[in-house]
């Protein structure tokens, strides 16, 4: 049911494409464009010659969603002031769909983290309108980074004082969603856009620390513990801390799948295996079917050597069109935070990718008549 209205936008996307298609002269395609179309149709490719290929298909249709949308904001050609809004827009949105949340006013609509699994405690991680608490991390990541980056150009006091004030309020939310690939993409784009503001330095160093110690003071209030907690990824089952228990049994998982990878055939390792026989393979190494929990080998064992290449090339397309576009630190922070993200997490996410459309849409598309 979460993935019925994304098929609707898509198909609504479809027919503006067209529309908007049919009124221009073909020019320059966009390489994101291009490359994104390829890797979001190599999944139905490798499904075809597999004898379940729902996921795969599934995959593809999850793939082209964003791409479409690139597709689509390219054709409008718009300004920089007008992408400059859309990013704000997305960022504020973020914002604001979480306020019914923590007021109480209507229940999270996705599926949360139950916080007793930790220990002694009780209630649900933040999730709002997001599917899960990773999508809602990385959200709510990319709308802190934007936030911050325009936080720290803005010499309006007043608008000043907003941004920052909303820097706050989505560092105690990022916080709450317990997802620690989350807080991991958020430092890395933050981390670059510091590194980046350097003229500057001293001013963003001590406004993240006034961000970190105000998160900090405010999670204090309810139980300064059950982040250590989660940090360190102790359950009511395992109290000790080591990297296994860290990264959440991630390591062992990579090395799962990577021995997967291995072990394939040369025909599979260049084409890809497929979702539903990779499900089976990691359910006869770790008894339940599970992903490794990082993008890239996911995707290496699933889609093979094609497929990854098909990725790589695809964020290479994305970071040299980002390159281009006026807002570049920022492109180039939220790029950093999605490959971070899929490192501990996984590719599929297809909601936060359209944030990159007003980057790519600066590059040469269409000719004049």
């Amino acid at each position: 049911m979460s993935h019925i209205w994304k098929i609707f936008i898509a198909f609504l996307l479809i027919v503006f494409i067209f529309l908007l298609s049919s009124k221009k002269k073909f020019g320059n395609f966009p390489n994101t464009v291009i490359w994104g179309y390829l890797f979001a149709i190599w999944p139905f490719l490798v499904g075809l010659s597999s004898d379940n290929p729902t996921y795969d298909f599934f995959s593809t249709g999850q793939r082209f969603f964003p791409i479409l949308f690139f597709h689509f904001y390219c054709l409008l050609n718009q300004k920089i002031n007008l992408s400059t809004k859309f990013l704000i827009y997305f960022a504020l949105f973020v914002t604001v769909s979480t306020i019914p949340f923590f007021l109480g006013l209507t229940q999270q609509i996705g599926k949360t983290y139950d916080l007793s699994r930790l220990g002694d405690y009780s209630g649900h991680s933040f999730v709002g309108i997001f599917q899960n608490p990773h999508a809602a991390s990385i959200s709510v990541s990319f709308a802190f980074i934007i936030i911050f980056y325009f936080f720290l150009n803005e010499r309006n006091k007043k608008l000043k004082w907003f941004l920052g004030t909303t820097c706050l309020f989505l560092f105690y939310v990022e916080i709450m969603t317990m997802a620690r690939a989350g807080y991991i993409s958020l430092a890395a784009g933050v981390i670059f856009i510091t590194i980046k503001n350097y003229k500057n330095l001293r001013k963003t160093i001590s406004f993240l620390f006034l961000i970190f110690g105000f998160g900090i003071l405010l999670y204090s209030t309810i139980d300064y513990s059950l982040l250590e907690t989660r940090i360190l990824g102790e359950t009511k089952y395992r109290k000790s801390s080591d990297i296994d228990s860290i990264s959440s049994g991630r390591f062992g998982l990579w090395a799962d799948s990577f021995s997967i990878i291995s072990n394939q055939d040369f025909i599979y390792f260049i084409g890809g295996i497929g979702l539903h026989h990779y499900r089976i393979a990691m359910y006869d190494e770790v008894g339940v079917f599970l992903f490794a929990h990082n993008g890239y080998l996911d995707e290496l064992a699933i889609y093979g050597l094609i497929g990854f290449m098909l990725l790589v090339c695809f964020l290479a397309s994305l970071a040299k069109d980002i390159k281009k576009s006026y807002h570049k630190t920022l492109g180039h922070s939220l790029l950093l935070a999605i490959i971070a993200f899929n490192f501990f997490q996984g590719f599929s996410f297809p909601l936060q990718l359209i944030v990159f459309s007003p980057f790519i849409s600066r590059t040469p598309f269409y000719r004049p008549r």
